[in-house]
């Protein structure tokens, strides 16, 4: 019965976030989310005193500090145009995501969580921080050291994730790596203003994988992963297609789309080994 409420409880405060407009109420909805989040790790006895839990809530409790500084500068100025409350802003967003260079805590945490707590962690708790960084992204698009960081810490964070992934030997840490890599394309996506396509089709392939995962549909799992990777006729494939040809279009450093194409190449390696290994075991 306290698994269900603390279920309605957190997909609750996640429609209310979404619902909200007020900057402060938004982060106080994703300290009460991580809370619920928090109570069903224990329910699913994967809540420790291990380093890596430890990470998580202190990489989540100052990300949030960093928002709540940022919208209350925002409160009483109405304004965003000084430079270090922008920096504060990313650094906030980047400790609630998972991106570069804050990234400590994903791999840890995400290596030591059945699949369901996983998916949790893949989709839902991003919804808030995202909703967030898309809503920045629209008012602060024109500030110099906002474009700057954000396709800066978009690019290192594929870069690190493809390192993680090509390194990876469980699923757990392919997952955790595949969320560095796609954080970085979700910053590309809030620049090209395909945020919300980039991740429903994210989420869609996430849910394929750790759902065929819990119940050992490992053929699914296989095919879930090959779309991960972002090959056709796969949804991921026209995503990544859409976002690089609507930055294209805003004339990015073309750097930023070479790292682009290179790491997703490049991670295909990881992906497609344990896509085959799963579909070879099914047999």
């Amino acid at each position: 019965m306290s698994l269900w409420l603390s279920l309605m409880g957190f997909f609750g405060a996640l429609l209310v976030g979404l619902l909200t407009s007020n900057w402060l109420a938004l982060v106080f909805i994703m300290e009460f989310t991580l809370f619920m989040f928090l109570f069903l790790m224990y329910e699913h006895n994967s809540l420790s005193l291990s380093p890596s839990s430890i990470k998580y809530f202190f990489a989540q409790t100052v990300g949030s500090l960093c928002l709540f500084i940022s919208g209350l500068y925002l409160t009483i100025y109405l304004s965003m145009s000084n430079p270090i409350v922008i920096l504060v802003l990313i650094v906030g967003l980047c400790l609630k995501i998972g991106l570069f260079p804050f990234h400590f805590w994903v791999m840890p945490v995400m290596s030591g969580l059945p699949y369901t707590m996983l998916g949790l962690l893949g989709i839902p708790m991003k919804i808030l921080p995202l909703s967030l960084l898309a809503s920045s992204s629209l008012v602060l698009s024109q500030k110099t050291v906002w474009s700057f960081l954000m396709l800066f810490l978009s690019s290192f964070s594929m870069i690190v994730g493809l390192l993680y992934g090509l390194r990876s030997v469980s699923i757990r840490a392919v997952l955790g790596a595949s969320s560095i890599t796609h954080g970085g394309w979700f910053l590309l996506a809030s620049i090209s203003g395909d945020m919300v396509m980039y991740f429903v089709m994210y989420s869609v392939m996430l849910i394929l994988v750790v759902w065929s995962l819990h119940y050992h549909k490992l053929y699914a799992a296989g095919l879930g992963l090959v779309g991960m990777a972002g090959l056709p006729p796969f949804t991921l494939f026209f995503g990544k297609l859409a976002v690089l040809s609507a930055i294209i279009q805003q004339n990015i450093p073309i750097g930023v789309v070479v790292v682009a194409l290179l790491t997703a190449v490049l991670s295909l390696f990881y992906y497609l080994k344990f896509a085959f290994c799963f579909l070879l075991i099914n047999k």
